[in-house]
């Protein structure tokens, strides 16, 4: 999971800092003058947003499947578009709720490469699905509860866990005729 969420974080940084750009040059205004409504800008971005999540995705996948990797070659496609697509939905999804906080580009960039940093961090913890398995056992300390609530509220963090479950379960063999492991 630690390089497969990178084009996902370029993407983040990408709509972030051009959505922040816009607004810093009162684009929005001036088409607001123009006569677009704000449902409409924001449905825009969200359209541009999906494509370029498909994209990526569909590009990950098959070039994990080109690399001839497990994990892509054992587990079925829609599972992983649904893993990747989905994860780049919430990245996005975090993106536009960003641009409501930053005003400026040098902060917007500032921000973005913050959360790259600690995604990276974090997936280099979580890398191993047994540490990730440890923070859901059930007797744990309470702080550890806490911790993990916290954590389920950054994309990247539901990625790891999510990517070590079925990293687990595409190790075993898939049965093509039963659509089951």
């Amino acid at each position: 999971a630690f390089y497969f969420f990178l084009p996902t974080m370029v993407l983040f940084v990408i709509t972030l800092t051009e959505m922040v750009r816009e607004k810093e040059m009162r684009l929005r205004q001036g088409l607001t003058v123009m006569g677009m409504t704000q449902t409409a800008y924001w449905l825009s971005w969200a359209c541009t947003a999906i494509c370029w999540a498909l994209v990526v995705s569909v590009v990950l996948i098959l070039s994990g499947m080109a690399c001839e990797f497990d994990f892509f070659l054992k587990t079925p496609f829609m599972i992983l578009l649904a893993l990747f697509f989905f994860f780049a939905l919430a990245m996005l999804m975090f993106a536009f709720f960003m641009v409501t906080l930053i005003a400026t580009l040098k902060a917007a960039y500032t921000m973005s490469y913050a959360f790259i940093l600690l995604g990276l961090v974090l997936q280099i913890f979580l890398s191993k699905a047994a540490i990730v398995q440890f923070l859901y056992v059930a007797s744990l300390p309470r702080w550890v509860t806490v911790v993990r609530t916290i954590l389920s509220f950054y994309p990247p963090f539901n990625f790891s866990k999510i990517f070590g479950d079925i990293s687990i379960k595409s190790s075993n063999h898939w049965d093509v005729n039963e659509l089951r492991w």
